[in-house]
């Protein structure tokens, strides 16, 4: 899969077909979501040379996505998932997902200590203290 764009999840059509199945009580309740949904399907479906699309999302989207979206829904769904936190994290904070992989960026938002020089093996896995 390309880099996913600022606030967008890349979808193909395996993910849209699981996306589509997660969302189907939601037809009613979020129209612009599902319309722009299965455009994006048409799309992919009609063009052979189009493998993916990015699909931009709101907050609120992005909130439907995870109430209805499980892990139980198989590896496209958790990647959706990954990507839809990554994308909620970049509307909110205005910054690129990236930047939280950052233990400093973590402590600062979460108000945890960081440890710079871990003393056991089992410190060097979790560098944050709480």
């Amino acid at each position: 899969m390309p880099p996913r764009p600022l606030a967008c999840l890349i979808l193909d059509l395996p993910r849209c077909a699981v996306l589509r199945e997660a969302i189907k009580p939601l037809v009613g309740g979020n129209r612009g979501f599902c319309v722009f949904l299965y455009i994006l399907m048409h799309a992919l479906e009609t063009d052979p040379d189009v493998g993916w699309l990015p699909f931009p999302l709101e907050a609120y989207d992005i909130l439907l996505i995870n109430q209805y979206l499980s892990a139980a829904d198989g590896p496209e769904a958790i990647d959706l998932l990954q990507q839809s936190r990554a994308a909620l994290y970049e509307l909110e904070s205005g910054e690129t997902s990236v930047s939280l992989a950052s233990s400093v960026r973590v402590a600062a938002i979460f108000d945890v200590e960081v440890r710079e020089n871990p003393e056991s093996p089992e410190d060097s896995e979790n560098t944050l203290a709480v």
